[in-house]
């Protein structure tokens, strides 16, 4: 109902149907199972794939750093990209490490997964509504 195509006015939508919403994004709707023992047999390792084993490197994260664009909105964290642009002569080494330990272990910090969404007043209908949708709570 968020996105029908039809541009009305009485249209509204209350922050526990945002919640909703954003919630079944990332919901398994399907009873599905993986069968990982299948996808381990099938998967070769080779040559080629070798590269795609190697530790991650400071290059490649200097790089990445670079590319950040400035002025956006941080995470749940309040890192802004300029922040990592400016600490990476001193933060480096301390990334090498991390993303190597999650790359090897494929454990990733629950932090990382949390996202936060504002929806953004737009100057209709009543302002004491506007809420901020609490992430914890996905």
């Amino acid at each position: 109902m968020l996105n029908t195509g039809s541009k009305t006015s009485n249209v509204k939508a209350s922050v526990d149907d945002l919640f909703s919403y954003f919630k079944s994004i990332n919901e398994n709707k399907s009873n599905e199972t993986v069968d990982f023992q299948d996808f381990e047999m099938n998967f070769n390792i080779d040559a080629q794939n070798h590269n795609l084993n190697q530790l991650i490197t400071a290059d490649e994260i200097s790089k990445a750093i670079k590319k950040l664009k400035n002025h956006k909105a941080p995470g749940v964290d309040e890192i802004v990209n300029e922040h990592l642009k400016h600490s990476i002569s001193l933060m480096l080494p301390l990334y090498v490490k991390l993303f190597n330990v999650v790359f090897d272990t494929g454990v990733i910090p629950d932090s990382w997964t949390v996202d936060l969404i504002k929806p953004i007043y737009k100057q209709k209908g009543d302002p004491s509504r506007q809420k901020t949708i609490d992430p914890y709570r996905c």
